[in-house]
């Protein structure tokens, strides 16, 4: 609900600012694990993954790749 809205506001705005880069997996994170966003962000979330951002949790992505 409202909830996950304002987070997703609050991601997208992350992403919309280069200054806050080391912020990006997070953002990315919390972006895929929402239904609304999944299939937008996981191709970018997989490479902050595959980079090894520390902010990009495995437990983020897992649920991302194993839900609908």
């Amino acid at each position: 609900g409202g909830d996950r809205a304002l987070l997703r506001y609050a991601a997208l705005t992350l992403l919309a600012r280069p200054a806050d880069r080391a912020l990006h997996g997070g953002a990315l994170a919390l972006l895929v694990q929402d239904p609304h966003t999944r299939a937008r962000y996981l191709p970018r979330a997989l490479e902050h993954f595959a980079a090894g951002d520390p902010r990009f949790s495995p437990d983020a992505l897992a649920g991302a790749l194993l839900t609908d």
